[in-house]
């Protein structure tokens, strides 16, 4: 049997609906699209997009590059510095929620948030003892933090490890996890 949904419920619950999968829907609203109609192809092309990326799982560091000079932008204090080797880091991701721990030799730290609901970001508070809130989005696959005067994390999958770039005051650095 197939699934009966509106173009509206789909989006009010944040479903994906791949190219394949929208042909097993109806669309039901009032002006009651057919194929053939010029509305159809606009809600297949609106639901026709790309599911954004799942970091779920654990990741391992692998390296990193020009943290040292990110660190040094930043004023964080040759004892706050993290260690970078072995540590891992655990995403849980549920659609647009995300619950992230960083663990380190330092000590273990939590984070949960959701897309689009700005928050503090624990990791510049350890590093600089500065609350600094920012807001999680989607950029394609990207999943993008951006704090105060552009300044921000990205995370994406390239080649199937994670890569974290971190930019601060036009100082660029990247931290590269594999999954483990």
């Amino acid at each position: 049997m197939k699934k009966v949904a509106s173009y509206y419920e789909v989006i009010k619950h944040k479903q994906s609906i791949n190219h394949n999968e929208f042909h097993s829907f109806f669309i039901l609203d009032h002006s009651r699209p057919t194929p053939r109609s010029a509305h159809y192809f606009s809600l297949q092309n609106r639901l026709n997009f790309k599911m954004p990326a799942d970091f779920s799982g654990t990741w391992k560091f692998v390296k990193g590059e020009n943290l040292t000079t990110l660190l040094d932008k930043l004023n964080v204090p040759a004892d706050k510095r993290p260690s970078q080797e072995g540590s891992t880091v655990t995403i849980s991701q549920s659609g647009d929620s995300f619950s992230i721990k960083t663990t380190t030799a330092a000590g273990d730290r939590n984070v949960s948030f959701s897309i689009g609901t700005s928050f503090v970001d624990p990791d510049i508070k350890a590093l600089r003892g500065k609350e600094l809130s920012v807001t999680p989005a989607w950029d394609g696959a990207k999943l993008v933090l951006k704090g105060e005067k552009g300044n921000g994390v990205t995370r994406e999958l390239v080649g199937g490890q994670m890569v974290v770039t971190f930019e601060f005051d036009g100082v660029s650095a990247k931290r590269y996890f594999a999954k483990a």
